[in-house]
Order: structure tokens, then C-alpha cells, then sequence
């Protein structure tokens, strides 16, 4: 008897394991997946991500494989600011090109991703979507950090949270 409540305990303890829920709801696995063993994860707007296979070394990507091919090398910052995501990067890939740094602008709703060499074009660029005052770009790895421990990004509140 005590094995067959122990089986029972069991199983429905394994059955809990695999839930992908929080507070009995359902969560997408994209916005809670931390990588593997021996790679960093850390998502962005679906499908965008950063990733780490090697420590120090972060790069940008679209993990929808009907999206325009994104695969952003050297990435150092990074944030949101509603459905945009601002990235900057060092000795990374503009245009097909390996430049020395570029700043990029990912608009999540239509997928146009634009990269900028000069600085001064990308902040021309946030002036004509609307955005007066450049977003403050947050270090990958302080991001990293902030979604290992909180497992969320809170993209207003980790300016803040980082600094602790």
C-alpha cells in the first residue's frame, strides 16, 4: 500500500514538473527558456533573443525561421522601449559588412530591422519614428544577470534593479 501511494505521489509530482505554469497560468516558453548548460539565453520581443555561447561573446537573432534571417554578432547593449528594440553592438555585421560598432533598431511589430554605422543616422532614425530622447542602452550582460535572477525582463524597471 505504502509503495502504491508513493507511485501515485510520484507521477503526479513528475506531471507537475513538466507544467509550464505560474500561478496556474499558462506560460510561453520562449519568455522563460535561460539557454543550456553551457550557452546564455535571454529573450527580447518574440521572436527576438540574445544569446552567449561563449562567455563574454552576446549576439542578437530571430528564432522564427520565416522572419527575415537576424543574426546580430558583438552585441554590448541592448533595450526596449515599447514595441522597439535598440541594440548596439562592436565588431559586428552591418549590411554584410563587419564594421567596428552599429546601433540597430528592430521594430517587433512589422520585423524591418535597420542598422545604423554613424551615430548620428541612428538618432536621426529615432526622430523620425517619434522617439526625441535616445534610450538608454543596458549592458547584455547586466540584462543577463537581471533575468537569471527575476526570470522576467522588466525593460522599465531594470535601469534601476541593475545597479543593485
Amino acid at each position: 500500500m505504502k509503495q502504491c501511494i508513493f507511485l501515485i505521489i510520484t507521477i503526479l509530482s513528475m506531471a507537475g514538473c513538466g507544467s509550464n505554469s505560474k500561478n496556474g497560468k499558462q506560460s510561453d516558453e520562449f519568455y522563460t527558456d535561460k539557454g543550456g548548460m553551457d550557452w546564455g539565453r535571454v529573450p527580447i520581443i518574440k521572436p527576438y533573443e540574445i544569446v552567449s555561447l561563449r562567455e563574454g561573446n552576446w549576439g542578437a537573432r530571430s528564432v522564427d525561421t520565416s522572419d527575415v534571417a537576424l543574426s546580430m554578432p558583438g552585441v554590448r547593449s541592448v533595450n526596449v522601449v515599447d514595441s522597439f528594440i535598440f541594440i548596439s553592438g562592436e565588431k559586428t555585421i552591418l549590411n554584410g559588412q563587419e564594421v567596428e560598432a552599429a546601433w540597430f533598431v528592430i521594430n517587433s511589430k512589422n520585423h524591418n530591422v535597420l542598422g545604423f554605422k554613424d551615430h548620428k543616422d541612428y538618432l536621426n532614425h529615432l526622430y523620425f519614428i517619434g522617439i526625441d530622447n535616445e534610450p538608454k542602452l543596458l549592458d547584455v550582460r547586466e540584462v543577463s544577470q537581471y533575468f537569471l535572477k527575476h526570470d522576467t525582463v522588466d525593460w522599465k524597471g531594470i535601469s534601476i534593479s541593475s545597479k543593485q
